[in-house]
């Protein structure tokens, strides 16, 4: 309803006014028309809101024609779930297909190639599935994760933590356009014009932990604001995998430490998060799995006639140097799996 959400906005944008007071606003009076009608003759609302409320009312506004309430049936079900859920969101794009399962992936600003193509491999692994991913639109992992879902036809969503007029880093208009241009969504509770200050960011956060069952961590090191996301995601029982990297690496201290510390499951081959899902496995036949690169085509040939073989065999079969790469790609891929000292199909 375009008079809700014009009137909510209003609301908001009052100094004292946040989320929780108009939900309990809204709990009083679920019926709008109720509320306009009645507001004044409850003692519940405190004065100084009733003077807001006969502003917002007396007023004559546009309506907002880009903005969703969490009392719109197009709001993601998930993120009503949440303990401070936002009660607006302004939007560009294309809200139709929030219905299908949400999959946050995020990581840090100084991405390596390690974590580009870990990824990569992921976002190709989902191809087919009817999954949208959600990321920030931050550089490094967030934008490469809008960038490769945008290149499999793949949605995608991006959660900024300023207004959607202001496009915070610039270098990321490009992306922006795309992802609206190709019927993609960009999301953020703050009003079109708003600046980033401090605090955004991690409020952000709470959103793209919010829109999903399930959060990844590709990469973090230990001050990172994917931490913050993995941790967000925990605090609303969902489900957080993090990729394990180099211990050397200073942009996989974050990712190590979170399944250290058991807070994240050690994420070592896609088909985890199809479980946690509930989504069926991928087939291993060639018309139900994404289209492979050759060398990965033919030693998958080479499982198909073989029931199981050790990573010395597949050397030896193959005549590759880079057989084990291969092998850790299928793996990955949900395509074989190990058992013992062996590889078979999954």
């Amino acid at each position: 309803m375009r008079k809700r959400a014009s009137f909510v906005n209003y609301l908001l944008s009052h100094n004292g006014v946040g989320n929780m007071t108009v939900v309990k606003l809204f709990r009083l009076f679920p019926d709008f028309n109720d509320l306009v009608n009645n507001f004044e003759k409850n003692e519940k609302i405190p004065n100084d809101i009733k003077k807001i409320i006969f502003k917002a009312l007396s007023q004559e506004k546009e309506e907002e024609d880009n903005i969703i309430t969490i009392w719109d049936a197009v709001y993601p079900n998930l993120l009503k779930q949440i303990y401070d859920p936002p009660v607006r969101l302004f939007y560009k794009g294309n809200l139709d297909f929030l219905n299908n399962v949400g999959i946050s992936i995020v990581g840090t600003r100084k991405s390596s190639a390690y974590g580009k193509k870990v990824t990569q491999k992921l976002i190709e692994f989902l191809e087919g599935y009817p999954v949208f991913t959600v990321s920030g639109m931050a550089l490094g992992i967030d934008s490469f994760v809008h960038y490769e879902s945008l290149k499999r036809n793949i949605k995608t969503v991006a959660i900024l933590g300023s207004g959607i007029d202001n496009i915070t880093p610039k270098s990321n208009q490009a992306l922006f356009d795309e992802i609206v241009h190709k019927e993609n969504l960009v999301l953020s509770e703050y009003p079109n014009d708003t600046n980033v200050v401090p605090g955004m960011f991690a409020s952000r956060n709470r959103i793209i932990a919010g829109m999903s069952k399930v959060t990844v961590i590709v990469e973090a090191g230990q001050k990172s604001g994917a931490l913050i996301t993995a941790r967000l995601a925990l605090d609303n029982n969902r489900d957080v995998f993090a990729v394990p990297g180099n211990i050397f690496s200073e942009m996989s201290n974050g990712t190590n430490m979170l399944i250290t510390q058991g807070e994240a499951c050690l994420l070592h081959n896609f088909n985890q998060i199809l479980e946690a899902l509930n989504l069926k496995k991928i087939s291993t036949s060639k018309s139900n799995r994404p289209k492979l690169r050759q060398d990965l085509e033919e030693l998958l040939d080479i499982f198909q006639k073989n029931n199981m073989l050790t990573p010395d065999e597949v050397g030896k079969i193959t005549q590759k140097n880079n057989y084990l790469s291969l092998l850790g790609e299928l793996e990955l891929l949900g395509l074989i799996e190990r058992v013992g000292g062996a590889y078979t199909l999954s």
